[in-house]
């Protein structure tokens, strides 16, 4: 699956490539070559245009429009499972994504 990351509102989408038609058209869309490496403040990002395959630090990756993609992820969790055991599995899930992350960042050595 070819993907393409598009800017908007201060976040970002991940979109299907077949829609931008040809090889070719895809690359002059995307305006990226078809692997695209990015280093932010000492974080590294990788963009494998090819095989579809977004990275972050080495790790597959991926991402989503805040107010509208994400938003409607968490409404369906919260319509399909109520209000109550919707709010606990956030809950949880939110403090065991947390001991991942804050772990990864403590092995960083010059991260303040």
């Amino acid at each position: 699956m070819f993907t393409y990351v598009r800017e908007g509102g201060g976040s970002a989408a991940v979109l299907p490539f077949k829609a931008f038609g040809d090889d070719n058209t895809r690359q002059e869309v995307a305006g990226m070559s078809n692997d695209s490496n990015v280093n932010i403040e000492g974080l590294g990002f990788n963009w494998d245009v090819k095989r579809g395959r977004f990275q972050y630090e080495n790790q597959d990756a991926v991402l989503f429009w805040i107010n509208s993609a994400m938003k409607s992820f968490f409404d369906t969790i919260e319509e399909v499972s109520g209000e109550e055991a919707s709010n606990l599995v956030l809950e949880t899930t939110g403090y065991r994504q947390g001991l991942v992350v804050g772990d990864y960042f403590r092995k960083i050595k010059d991260f303040d």
